[in-house]
């Protein structure tokens, strides 16, 4: 590649940004349990919305109306808003973050830019290994895959 790109960095800066791809498929992984579970199963397209959302605002949009339409999953209504919450908070951060782009890199530190669809300015942001790292922490106490386990277990009795 050109420019020496990619850089040439610490390889616990590229770990991190991995975790926390990992991190954030298990919340993605949860929603979308969710919403099979939901979907057709309980009527959500009918109830809900008559397509299955591919975006997180969607899903999470979908999902928030799901927990307080459907009777069989009026029980676990405060826990989806709880981790509904976390997600919308969460997501700008893991958005940068995954779609960012290094434009320099110093080991552990670096500062990406994003292009952020209608916005012209691109966005410049320092990051660290550390900030990444949490990032991935804050994703795995999201425990969305627990929920929709809980969900699909109570849906099966």
């Amino acid at each position: 590649m050109s420019a020496g790109f990619p850089f040439e960095g610490d390889e616990d800066f590229y770990a991190s940004i991995g975790k926390l791809t990992i991190s954030w498929a298990y919340v993605e992984f949860g929603l979308d349990w969710m919403l099979r579970e939901i979907h057709e199963p309980l009527g959500g397209q009918t109830i809900v919305e008559p397509e299955i959302p591919i975006s997180l605002q969607r899903k999470v949009r979908y999902l928030r109306k799901a927990f307080n339409k459907l009777p069989q999953l009026a029980s676990f209504r405060d826990r989806f808003k709880t981790i509904g919450d976390e997600i919308v908070a969460a997501s700008d951060e893991r958005h940068d973050l995954i779609h960012g782009f290094i434009v320099s890199q110093h080991g552990d530190k670096a500062v990406m830019v994003r292009m952020v669809p209608g916005v012209k300015k691109p966005k410049l942001f320092p990051v660290t290994t550390v900030s990444i790292l949490k990032a991935a922490v804050r994703a795995d106490r999201i425990q969305a895959q627990s929920l929709a386990m809980d969900v699909s277990n109570s849906l099966k009795k």
